[in-house]
């Protein structure tokens, strides 16, 4: 069922719970640039863009490819979540308080390293050749 949806609910949902300020999420605006916000609405919607430009043009050409455990888009989508998710916090670098253009640095590697590591080993080692 979730096939007809795709992964991008998954995803807007996922950077919305994640990211947002709690005040926004129920309602109240936050003030932007606030101290305790992580990831502010333009880098969320940085976030999302870097989703949208990579996941289905990937998508569509690992599943032309050999797979020794199949998997399907919402797997893949949601460990690329996971990884991020992973290294956008305080205790990996990413620090609250600091200057956008270096967030946006960081997270474009940071989505660059768990794209790598959650969609690309999913093929067979006779297509690495392939993925890059």
């Amino acid at each position: 069922m979730y096939e007809n949806l795709g992964w991008r609910p998954y995803v807007q949902s996922w950077i919305e719970k994640k990211f947002n300020p709690k005040s926004e999420l129920d309602g109240v605006a936050a003030a932007a640039g606030t101290e305790d916000e992580l990831l502010g609405k333009e880098l969320r919607a940085h976030l999302y863009s870097l989703f949208d430009e990579k996941v289905d043009f990937f998508i569509d050409h690992i599943r032309k490819m050999k797979e020794p455990i199949g998997t399907c888009d919402l797997q893949l989508v949601a460990s690329l979540c996971n990884l991020i998710e992973c290294f956008v916090s305080d205790d990996y670098g990413f620090k609250k308080g600091e200057r956008p253009e270096f967030k946006k640095r960081y997270l474009d590697h940071a989505f660059a390293f768990a794209f790598i590591w959650s969609m690309c080993v999913t093929v067979h080692e006779s297509n690495y050749d392939k993925v890059t």
